[in-house]
């Protein structure tokens, strides 16, 4: 049997923090726009999600999607018309409606871990599924994300991240590992394919002592051939992390920058950046000599946003959660002006499920728990039930339910054996 991550996925990716109501200091780890709707963005956050639209930002709670946020960071991506595709441990869900919401696509997408979604077209998307009793395997839609076909498997390597080569489809490129076990080393692989992912040829990348797991960040959008990855040490260690960079499609590597603990890589047509989760801003116009931009500006994500560089930051260190970092550098959010649930239908998912929700996110946001807290006019009060007009028995049609399972659920058993068989060895 295989042994390999989500212990070694939270380890690496869930920083330590100060203990707050979500177990962490707030702060948003990924930005996203509807391809759509560019002036629509949709954030990964430490208690959910951050959605702006008309220019102001609101929240939505992890709970909606079953998912406990001091332990699991889902994946995030905008979809098309105002959707949302969100991987978490127990499958993926899709919203239809801005995060109001949210549905099982399939339930063959159900009870698996959604380890990455990636979007690479208007409509087109690929996922990423681990399961205990196979590999890994790529799955495909065209639809936006409500029908989804299997593409094909990756063999005994465990996949952490997909992408596409913005100028080649049909080259598509997976990062992973082998881990250790009786009589075999771990191996870290690059995983390369020109046929849209029915099969892949595998590349050994070496990896030095301390290091544990090759993050796959980015690829050129003229060069199918130009790729940035990352070797992750676990979380918490204060050892620079090599940003590697490849110019043959992964057969070889440089590392021009290293960072303790990187928080984010972003290949721009104008250069490439790079940030630092305890601080520093770095940008190399060709891809190889880094200049520091910032000293100290903690990044926790970096994003191209209608042509501008963001970058998501810690609150408590940079006095903002989101700043704009190029053509010019300014504050765009603090998170405290985070002020009120997405409108929501009451019987929605998270019209049930978040107001609920409301104090905690307040107190993480630094807001006054005290003061009513904004909930978009939804919802039910905490651990009351269902409303009475969304119970299918009242006949309402709602089909409100509970987007998640608790620990103690056959799904989470499955979950553990799924940790078990991803937990690296040295």
């Amino acid at each position: 049997m295989r042994v390999a991550s989500a212990v070694l996925f939270l380890v690496l990716t869930l920083r330590p923090g100060a203990a707050l109501a979500h177990g962490r200091p707030p702060a948003l780890h990924s930005l996203d726009a509807h391809p759509s709707t560019p002036d629509v963005l949709i954030a990964q956050a430490t208690w959910g999600l951050a959605v702006r639209g008309g220019g102001e930002w609101r929240w939505l709670c992890a709970a909606a999607l079953g998912v406990d946020p001091r332990m699991e960071d889902p994946v995030i991506v905008a979809g098309p018309d105002g959707a949302i595709l969100a991987g978490t441990f127990e499958g993926l869900w899709r919203s239809p409606d801005g995060g109001c919401t949210w549905e099982r696509p399939s339930d063959d997408l159900r009870d698996v871990f959604a380890i990455d979604v990636r979007r690479v077209g208007a409509e087109t998307f690929l996922l990423v599924l681990s399961d205990v009793s196979m590999e890994d395997q790529l799955w495909r839609s065209e639809d936006g994300g409500l029908e989804w076909a299997p593409v094909g498997g990756f063999g005994e390597v465990l996949v952490d991240r997909v992408r596409v080569a913005p100028s080649r489809p049909s080259r598509v490129y997976a990062s992973g590992s082998i881990p250790a076990r009786e009589g075999v080393e771990r191996q870290t692989f690059l995983l390369r394919s020109d046929d849209g992912g029915r099969s892949f040829e595998r590349v050994v990348v070496p990896f030095e002592p301390g290091e544990r797991l090759l993050r796959l960040e980015a690829i050129d959008r003229t060069d199918p051939e130009l790729l940035w990855a990352t070797m992750l040490h676990f979380s918490g260690e204060e050892a620079p992390e090599r940003v590697l960079r490849s110019d043959d499609g992964g057969s070889t590597w440089t590392s021009p920058i290293a960072v303790p603990q990187v928080g984010g890589v972003l290949a721009t047509g104008d250069g490439v950046w790079v940030g630092s989760r305890l601080g520093g801003l770095h940008r190399a116009p060709d891809g190889r000599a880094f200049v520091e931009v910032d000293p100290t500006l903690p990044v926790t994500c970096l994003a191209e946003i209608g042509g501008e560089v963001w970058a998501c930051t810690d609150q408590a260190r940079a006095g903002h959660g989101v700043v704009r970092v190029a053509p010019t550098q300014a504050p765009l959010l603090s998170l405290s002006e985070i002020a009120e649930l997405v409108s929501c239908p009451r019987c929605s998912t998270s019209g049930v499920v978040c107001p609920a929700w409301a104090a905690d996110v307040a107190y993480d946001l630094g807001r006054d728990a005290s003061v009513p807290f904004g909930d978009g006019g939804t919802g039910a009060p905490r651990d009351a039930g269902l409303p009475a007009e969304c119970s299918p028995q009242a006949g309402s049609g709602c089909g409100c339910r509970s987007a998640g399972r608790g620990a103690g659920s056959p799904a989470w058993l499955a979950l553990l054996a799924l940790i078990l068989r991803r937990v690296t060895k040295k």
